[in-house]
């Protein structure tokens, strides 16, 4: 096995870990796996597994009286007046204890994270009582046997899953929206429960009454056998969804358009998190707190990623989610990037758009040669590209619902260029976005990638091709820049090696480009709105895609640093990538854009060179807007004046 210290910056590691801390995690190579793995987390799970075992030998020696280690010790091989005692009695409720605990935190750690949602835990939205349901039944109607109770508490706890979900439907399986109807779930359920116990015979109902308290007394290994080969065949399953849940934290559209197939992952998930917390029910009852309480605890020890208990203390301070109020995002000690004299030929960037030596591309200072605010090419290269396009849209009929949003659209997206695409608000921009990378199906039509349907790729197949920054993103407390910039390296990684030098090479260059570096071990949540937007801009350089498709991309960003992003999404177009994007900025679209596409009402209305196309009577179609239009006085592309 080898071992390697991971860097934050190109060569070297942070001195002093970073403004958090923390200190850079290490790469573990054993064959064909490879990993990375945060110090603080290695240090919490070896302190965690040491004290558990301290807990469970005592365990082991406490009873009705006290055994001395040496004789608990001996017991263990088999000698000695106590050896069945230990053995046989208490030796599988400790073995019950850890393994019905794990098991609980893994469910709760699952379910909080498909809801990103802190009270999304089995035992606040009906999971627990489903399966209890489920359990009274195998005792009450049949014969109670452990097989009968096990298949009886599955059943309930899907079925409890199935009609949250059914009844949450139209919000997904994210929000508060599915905990509040989880709730009323767990409430109507409970009632259900104490109405089948009321109704059963007194045998059966003071059996089911006390075993609805939740206890491991009188488990032996005759009860465990069965739970702990399904736990373990869980964990085997955890493990493997453990990658694409990492992924979910962030968002569904990112989580697609990393290579997650939804489709499938979800139904895993729920099945895993629902079979860890019906196995504990059927042995040992329903166990409540530990599904909601142990993922937080674990999270704060190990200084992980997650749903937050709390709210952080950004949103404490009445911040909206894109960041610090108007006027927050202050240039960094560098000072105002943008804004000072550079001098000096530009370099050619590397495809991978890796800084060259001595010339970072950030999102700092112009260096290419031309006056702050211009594009990074020439008027005159604003032609329409002559290469085939490799992205298609035929036909489209988009719609979410009945409610169709464009009823028959085509495009050709222009490759090794720069495509803006301009419209008023709900015109239907961000709607073509999805659905030109797989994130909204259209009723009708197809969208090609290379002469075939996008559609029939593989989910990682596509999203090595086509990467996508939606709107609206919000990061999983206590993530730092380099673990969110990570993740976009997830359509590049196997099941086994989810961590390579590619992988950081790429990472490494991704937040040099985006000009992030120097953050890369602050906590997302410190970091100011225009900050933030970088680094989600870096986790999608990350990516390492031929296109990128980015939505408005420009939010949250001042002045001076939106004309910095556009500046590298141009120079980006000019290493090879194809670049669309949203831009609610005319005039930043036809200084920047080779190819314009103006949308009203989900239909194209034109598309062409920007000099071609935008004139007074075309901004009033689209924008109803009375204009003039002139040329830029340093570009010489066309800008929109609006009339008085």
């Amino acid at each position: 096995m080898k071992l390697e210290e991971r860097t934050t910056r190109k060569g070297r590691a942070p001195a002093g870990g970073g403004p958090t801390g923390a200190r850079p995690p290490f790469a573990v190579r054993l064959g064909s796996f490879s990993a990375a793995v945060e110090r603080r987390t290695a240090v919490a799970v070896a302190a965690l597994t040491v004290l558990a075992a301290v807990l469970a030998f005592v365990g082991l020696c406490r009873g009705d009286s006290w055994d001395p280690p040496g004789e608990v010790f001996a017991a263990l091989a088999g000698h000695g007046d106590v050896a069945f005692v230990v053995q046989e009695w208490r030796l599988p409720r400790v073995t019950a204890a850890l393994a019905f605990g794990a098991a609980l935190g893994a469910a709760g750690s699952v379910f909080q994270n498909l809801t990103r949602n802190p009270l999304g835990s089995p035992d606040v939205t009906g999971l627990d009582a489903g399966a209890y349901t489920g359990a009274l039944v195998a005792l009450t109607v049949l014969s109670g046997t452990s097989v009968q109770l096990a298949v009886g508490s599955v059943a309930g706890g899907l079925a409890a899953a199935a009609v949250v979900y059914l009844l949450s439907l139209g919000s997904g399986l994210g929000g508060l929206r599915l905990v509040v109807i989880g709730i009323a779930v767990n409430a109507m359920l409970t009632a259900l429960n104490s109405w089948i116990v009321l109704r059963a015979e007194l045998e059966v109902a003071m059996a089911a009454v006390g075993w609805s308290a939740g206890s491991l007394n009188g488990i032996g290994w005759g009860d465990l056998r069965l739970p702990l080969a399904l736990l373990a065949l869980l964990a085997v399953l955890l493990a493997a969804l453990a990658r694409p849940m990492h992924q979910v934290a962030v968002g569904d559209d990112l989580a697609v358009t990393s290579g997650v197939r939804l489709s499938g992952y979800r139904p895993l998930v729920v099945l895993a998190g629902v079979g860890c917390t019906a196995t504990v029910t059927a042995v040992a009852g329903p166990i409540v707190f530990i599904a909601l309480a142990a993922p937080q605890i674990g999270r704060r020890l190990a200084g992980a990623a997650g749903v937050p208990l709390l709210p952080s203390r950004a949103d404490r301070r009445g911040t909206p989610a894109g960041g610090r109020p108007d006027g927050a995002d202050r240039p960094g000690p560098r000072g105002a990037a943008g804004r000072r004299r550079h001098h000096g030929g530009r370099r050619r960037l590397p495809p991978l758009a890796a800084p060259a030596r001595g010339a970072p591309m950030t999102l700092g200072p112009d260096r290419s040669g031309t006056s702050p605010g211009t594009a990074p090419r020439t008027s005159d290269s604003q032609e329409e590209p002559t290469a085939m396009p490799r992205l298609t849209a035929d036909a489209l009929e988009l719609a979410y619902g009945d409610r169709v949003v464009s009823p028959r659209l085509s495009l050709e997206i222009p490759d090794g260029a720069f495509t803006a695409v301009v419209g008023a608000n709900a015109c239907g921009k961000s709607t073509l976005l999805k659905a030109l990378v797989r994130l909204l199906t259209p009723n009708a039509g197809t969208v090609r990638w290379d002469g075939e349907d996008l559609h029939a790729l593989r989910p990682k197949a596509a999203a090595r091709q086509l990467g996508f920054l939606p709107q609206g993103l919000a990061a999983p407390e206590n993530t730092l820049v380099r673990q969110l910039v990570a993740r976009g390296r997830y359509p590049h990684q196997s099941l086994l090696a989810t961590w390579s030098p590619a992988d950081e090479r790429a990472v490494v260059e991704a937040m040099a480009a985006a000009g992030v570096a120097e953050l890369a071990d602050r906590r997302v949540e410190e970091l100011s709105g225009g900050q933030r937007q970088r680094v989600w801009v870096a986790m999608v350089l990350a990516q390492e895609t031929p296109y990128l498709l980015l939505d408005e991309p420009t939010t949250f960003l001042d002045l001076a640093h939106q004309y910095q992003l556009l500046r590298l999404l141009a120079r980006l177009r000019d290493e090879g990538r194809t670049v669309v994007t949203v831009l609610h900025d005319l005039n930043q679209a036809c200084r920047f854009a080779d190819h314009l596409v103006a949308m009203r009402g989900g239909r194209v209305v034109a598309q062409g060179a920007p000099r071609d196309i935008v004139d007074a009577a075309l901004v009033e179609a689209v924008f109803d807007l009375e204009c003039v239009v002139v040329p830029d006085p340093v570009t010489g592309t066309p800008m929109v004046v609006p009339r008085a």
